[in-house]
């Protein structure tokens, strides 16, 4: 919220500053407001940009086993939703 954005800024910008003095190059989080990420580069020009290609995705598979009951059963993943059962 735009009232908020000086106090929850700061702490990001600190944390920020943490990572890229560890020696990263950038970091990804997830975007608050919705699906999608967001990716911080500390320094653009050691990057190189490319032209993005466009495909049409013909097949997909999908496999699928059963687990045994000394697996546990994971709800987390890079996912922000959940499909439907059918």
């Amino acid at each position: 919220m735009p009232h908020e954005e000086e106090v929850l800024y700061r702490p990001t910008q600190l944390l920020a500053l943490l990572i890229e003095s560890s020696g990263y190059d950038g970091l990804i989080y997830p975007s608050a407001m919705g699906s999608g990420a967001h990716i911080v580069l500390f320094n653009p020009d050691d990057v190189e940009f490319r032209t993005p290609e466009h495909v049409r995705i013909k097949r997909v598979g999908y496999f699928s086993e059963p687990l045994s009951p000394y697996e546990e059963v994971s709800e987390g993943g890079p996912y922000d939703f959940a499909l439907e059962k059918d």
